[in-house]
């Protein structure tokens, strides 16, 4: 575990004690560490990256740790999908720029 801060350890704790069916919400997670929600949300993205399995899903405004494979595999399809969408939108983008800046 790669735990940094006193944020993260707070936000892993309660993200321990989560489930999918109840997960963590942003706002208890904003009252544990003192930080507004943007930041909460940077925390969990570096989190991420360090290796923490964080789940969250498009359908419920919420976070906890990955408690099998099966639902790690189900979070990262679905996290995929969003990334996919987001390039899909950065590539459009980048093709309309007639009447627009230059690239």
């Amino acid at each position: 575990m790669n735990i940094k801060t006193q944020a993260q350890l707070n936000i892993y704790k309660i993200c321990s004690a989560a489930t999918k069916e109840n997960p963590a919400t942003r706002e208890r997670l904003m009252t544990a560490t003192g930080m507004p929600d943007r930041m909460v949300r940077k925390e969990i993205e570096r989190m991420r990256k360090n290796g923490i399995r964080i789940c969250s899903t498009n359908r419920k405004a919420g976070y906890w740790l990955c408690q099998s494979e099966a639902e790690y595999k189900d979070f990262r399809r679905s996290y995929a999908s969003r990334l996919y969408e987001g390039l899909k939108t950065l590539s459009a983008m980048d093709r309309a720029t007639e009447g627009q800046i230059e690239l």
